[in-house]
């Protein structure tokens, strides 16, 4: 997402003098929206990513409670509002891992992410691609359409 999650809230945990800690929601803090959106929105990037990878076993995971952060809601239907949705998988091959925010993905698609997305300015070269980036890692990203012969 590229504006703050409606009903979301993120829990900011301190640790105050003698050890006592303090869990406060505050609003999602701006570089943390990019992780989130609709779970519809989720499946349809991943329709997109299996078109890309024939064979690919990959799935729309939530994964709210993601590198620490923790969330809450306004509702406990996951489908009601934003929520951090991951693409995790294996390529075709079955070794190679896939681990994608859906809602970075998304925004991705308008909002290249530099070093990542090759764009090069142009709307028309946002043809999802993938490129081993490590041994056994892949990275989704948006490009020029590859020409085929």
């Amino acid at each position: 997402m590229t504006s703050l999650p409606s009903g979301v809230q993120q829990i900011l945990t301190t640790t105050g003098i003698g050890g006592t800690i303090t869990q406060t929601p505050i609003p999602v803090l701006p570089g943390n929206w990019q992780k989130f959106c609709m779970l519809t929105d989720a499946q349809a990037i991943l329709t997109k990513m299996l078109s890309v990878v024939p064979g690919a076993t990959l799935a729309v995971v939530e994964n709210t409670a993601e590198e620490g952060m923790l969330y809450t809601f306004a509702s406990t239907d996951n489908t009601a509002s934003p929520r951090v949705w991951m693409i995790q998988g294996l390529l075709a091959d079955g070794s190679t891992v896939v681990g994608e925010y859906a809602g970075g993905m998304i925004d991705r698609q308008t909002n290249p992410q530099p070093f990542i997305d090759n764009t090069s300015g142009n709307p028309a070269n946002n043809t999802l691609q993938y490129s081993i980036v490590a041994p056994g890692v892949a990275q989704f990203f948006y490009g020029a359409p590859v020409a085929t012969a």
